[in-house]
């Protein structure tokens, strides 16, 4: 049985999340992780990464989807190691001032809409 909590949209998105890791010197150094999310509903999303995130973790990132691109924060809240070495990892969004969640939840509600008509 399926324990989810919100319906799943079908659709590719691309993520890019802006995360930090230690260089050679012991030093912060931003990155941006780019990845195709692979599991989308209104309060979450799933993708392939190959580095460990930290569980709770908070991000900043943003989730471009058919033309649209939102700003989002969203918090790790599983990680999965697969056979192929790369993490399966799922993020909440966060309801965040100064992010897009409210046009997000408004999109993700018309695309479900025209896709049970």
């Amino acid at each position: 049985m399926d324990k989810r909590k919100h319906h799943r949209l079908l659709k590719q998105a691309s993520i890019y999340l802006d995360y930090a890791e230690l260089d050679g010197e012991n030093a912060l150094q931003s990155k941006i992780l780019i990845s195709q999310c692979n599991d989308i509903s209104s309060s979450g999303v799933g993708f392939c990464f190959s580095h460990a995130l930290p569980l709770s973790a908070i991000y900043q990132l943003a989730l471009h989807i058919q033309g649209q691109v939102f700003h989002l924060v969203g918090q790790v809240k599983w990680m999965q190691a697969l056979d192929s070495g790369d993490f399966s990892i799922g993020l909440e969004l966060l309801d965040s001032q100064d992010t897009d969640i409210v046009a997000w939840k408004k999109w993700l509600a018309q695309q479900y809409l025209s896709t049970s008509i």
